[in-house]
């Protein structure tokens, strides 16, 4: 069988992303970033692989893809240095992708086993890069509160490419909430535990062709079997995900493990859609609420602080939320709108809290 990986050229990536053969490169490389604008680069890294001449601008887009790469596979080893943490979702990913085929992401994301752990990692982030915005959000799950935090500082061209981004979290997935549940961890092969990371972006968004791209390679370099896949998507309960994943896969390129893999799923996706059916309850739009019913609250960022706090603190005063962290503190709330008698009313809090502990 011919591996997926040679057949990867300029050419079926026209075909993928819906370029006519009358249409210039450019077109493509244009459809990419339209598409997802990291999938930018791999086109670019296929047309090189396949001696497509590039010029200067091309290559340095490669060149960043690259270092920022290489920079966030730098933090990961610094902070594993201080604490234990996990690469989940692209920079898994990559691995499975041959030498001089570019997998660009825009952030990194690592799991970690706990909140004194991930501010352990924040600390880190602090260290090594000029913080410009961070973002929390808090759920609980099985009584235990877990956080997600975001951090971004500036890219090497912020006019060009993204901040560079770290979502660091206690939790490996989050699912839909309330029907599919959060996990805190992920299957320890890590080829299985790629394959639903992948699967969790459908909670987000449609599949696209990187989603595509990603499986085609995974299954090239270390394809689990259809057993294992199919346990694992019951177990996650992912598996009517991977059946959507596995099946565009196999459109492109018919390979013998993704057509067992597909077969293997049909059982547990169907079993899975008829739990899924079940009515799931109504939850008002309030934090106290959201965080009873196991749904996240989110942090409206009200000042920057750098504390040398092991964990955060939750204080409650007048129906506020105040989530008082090592990196600043956050107004929790419920809803994207926020009154401005809130707003002021936590900083006067904030204020208040500060003078007691003068």
């Amino acid at each position: 069988m011919t591996p997926f990986v040679d057949r990867l050229d300029l050419g079926l990536m026209r075909d993928l992303l819906g370029v006519g053969e009358h249409e210039s490169d450019r077109a493509v490389v244009r459809a990419a970033r339209s598409a997802s604008p990291p999938l930018t680069q791999t086109v670019i890294s296929v047309a090189a692989r396949g001696k497509t001449p590039i010029g200067t601008g091309s290559t340095d887009e490669l060149r960043r893809a690259r270092s920022r790469a290489a920079r966030y596979a730098s933090l990961h080893e610094a902070i594993s240095a201080v604490t234990p943490a996990r690469m989940l979702k692209g920079s898994s990913i990559a691995r499975f992708y041959p030498p001089g085929l570019v997998r660009a992401g825009n952030d990194v994301d690592l799991l970690v086993p706990d909140e004194v752990s991930l501010w352990k990692a924040a600390r880190v982030v602090g260290d090594r890069a000029e913080i410009t915005s961070a973002d929390v959000s808090v759920l609980c799950l099985d009584g235990r509160a877990h956080l997600v935090l975001g951090l971004s500082w500036e890219s090497e061209d912020p006019l060009l490419d993204r901040d560079f981004r770290a979502e660091i979290s206690t939790l490996a997935l989050v699912g839909d909430y309330l029907r599919v549940r959060p996990r805190t961890t992920l299957p320890d092969d890590g080829a299985l535990a790629a394959l639903v990371c992948l699967a969790e972006e459908r909670f987000q968004r449609e599949f696209g062709v990187r989603d595509v791209l990603d499986t085609l390679l995974m299954f090239d370099h270390h394809p689990p079997g259809p057993a294992e896949i199919a346990a694992t998507a019951a177990e996650y309960q992912r598996a009517p995900e991977l059946l959507e994943l596995l099946t565009a896969a196999l459109a492109v390129h018919d390979s013998p493990g993704l057509a067992q893999g597909v077969e293997a799923l049909r059982e547990p996706a169907a079993t899975e859609e008829r739990r899924r059916s079940a009515a799931t309850p109504d939850v008002l739009p309030v934090v106290d609420a959201r965080l009873a019913a196991g749904l996240p609250v989110y942090g409206l960022p009200l000042r920057e602080a750098r504390r040398d706090w092991p964990v955060s603190h939750l204080h409650r005063a007048d129906g506020l939320h105040l989530l008082r962290t090592p990196v600043g503190d956050f107004l929790m709330v419920a809803t994207e709108v926020v009154s401005p008698q809130d707003h002021e009313a936590a900083l006067r809090e904030l204020d208040a809290l500060d003078e007691e502990e003068r």
